[in-house]
Formats: structure tokens, C-alpha cells, sequence
């Protein structure tokens, strides 16, 4: 019987870690929220409140800018690329 116990306990062990996929999130943020992500990232800040996000493609990366309700630039960040874990910098 704690044989069976056992086997049961290292197959359902195995699989959790055999199927990274399921770990995955299935929802991925707008282009305005991405770069409203990559401007907290990249400022250490936290926005609240109506702010967008858009991005543009500059010379050596990306240029973030956090907009508020009335269209005003309320932060700027810049990447190396679109990647997550690229190298930014808060202007």
C-alpha cells in the first residue's frame, strides 16, 4: 500500500514539473499596457487612475511614454528592445 502511495505522489510530482506550458499566462497586455508595464519597470513607480501607454521605435531601442487622461506625458522610459527583460532606463 505505501508503495502505491508513493508511486502515485512522484507521478503527479513529475508531471507538475514536465508541463511547464500550463504555467503560461493566457491573457498579454495591450500596446498601451505594455509600455505603461515597462515605464513602472523601468521608473520603479506605480500608475492609478486613466493613464495610457504608447511606444515608438527609436535609434539603439524603444521609447516608452505614460500619458494621462488629458495627453500629457506624465513619464518616459527607454529600452534596449520590446523584450521583458530588456535594459531600461527611466528619462
Amino acid at each position: 500500500m505505501k508503495k502505491i502511495i508513493i508511486s502515485s505522489i512522484m507521478m503527479l510530482s513529475l508531471n507538475a514539473f514536465a508541463n511547464p506550458v500550463a504555467n503560461v499566462p493566457t491573457q498579454y497586455p495591450t500596446d498601451s499596457g505594455w509600455a505603461v508595464y515597462m515605464t513602472e519597470v523601468a521608473c520603479s513607480v506605480r500608475f492609478v487612475g486613466q493613464v495610457s501607454g504608447v511606444s515608438a521605435k527609436i535609434k539603439g531601442g524603444v521609447l516608452y511614454s505614460v500619458l494621462n487622461s488629458k495627453g500629457k506625458v506624465v513619464a518616459q522610459a527607454t529600452a534596449s528592445n520590446y523584450s521583458r527583460f530588456a535594459q531600461t532606463e527611466c528619462l
